[in-house]
């Protein structure tokens, strides 16, 4: 799902997800979401990352191997 807001909590409003997982380099403290599916009734749950990666990172390598093609 693509947004183009800063963070998930507009999407995550409107879905309402039973359970909304995020990797564990996040922690309630510093997850903007986690309010707002608390405020529902939701649950937020972190997973272990075995190999880090960031979607910026995947688009930076994908536009790197298009050259000018983009």
């Amino acid at each position: 799902v693509i947004f183009h807001e800063k963070t998930a909590s507009e999407l995550v409003a409107a879905l309402q997800p039973d359970v909304y997982v995020k990797g564990g380099d996040y922690n309630l403290a510093i997850l903007p979401e986690a309010a707002v599916v608390q405020a529902y009734g939701g649950r937020v749950e972190f997973v272990q990352i075995e190999v880090p990666s960031s979607t910026s990172a995947i688009v930076e390598r994908i536009l790197a191997g298009r050259g000018d093609r983009v």
